[in-house]
């Protein structure tokens, strides 16, 4: 509907989203496309003591008010997986967000929800023991895209802006669990 977004670096990130857009080729990258870790030789990451192989921990996007992980995201779930392969130490914190639409009780519930939604599919359907994931939910408290402060004009109209803005923070994350 709105085409395909480009990814310069590679990283699985797109342009859009990157705040990094020169990450290196196979770098263990977060939901902003920013290296994980700094301190790394050409294969590893060094992270809290242990090694982390290279990979790539995408964030999941969902539809409005909904905790479906729809059939487009489980190419990115297949990423995560074979960095959990890659890593078998390695266990993910599995964080849900949402857009500020509803209340913020339910936006807790429904993060939650995207989160568990997440972690059911990587242990039931690719098969990852359910001890390498903590369950987290940040309801609306962490977006990624705000709501322009002023009104100004642009090409599409406001409520479709929104509508764009809202879809970047509904969305699971991932981060290495301590």
């Amino acid at each position: 509907e709105y085409g395909v977004e480009y990814d310069d670096d590679q990283d699985g990130i797109p342009n859009s989203k990157d705040l990094d857009s020169n990450t290196k080729l196979g770098e263990l990258v977060d939901f902003n496309g920013r290296a994980l870790a700094l301190d790394y030789d050409p294969t590893t990451l060094s992270y809290g003591g242990s090694a982390v192989s290279n990979g790539f921990l995408p964030s999941i996007y969902f539809d409005n008010s909904s905790s479906v992980v729809n059939s487009e995201q489980y190419k990115l779930l297949a990423s995560v997986v074979q960095t959990l392969l890659k890593n078998p130490e390695l266990e993910l914190v599995v964080v849900g967000h949402t857009d500020s639409r509803g209340t913020v009780d339910n936006n807790e519930v429904l993060g939650y929800e995207r989160a568990a939604e997440v972690v059911r599919i990587l242990t039931a359907v690719f098969g990852v023991p359910l001890e390498r994931f903590e369950i987290q939910t940040r309801g609306e408290t962490q977006p990624l895209a705000l709501p322009p402060a002023i009104s100004v004009e642009v090409e599409t109209s406001i409520s479709a802006l929104d509508d764009q803005l809202s879809e970047i923070n509904r969305r699971v994350d991932f981060e290495i669990a301590e």
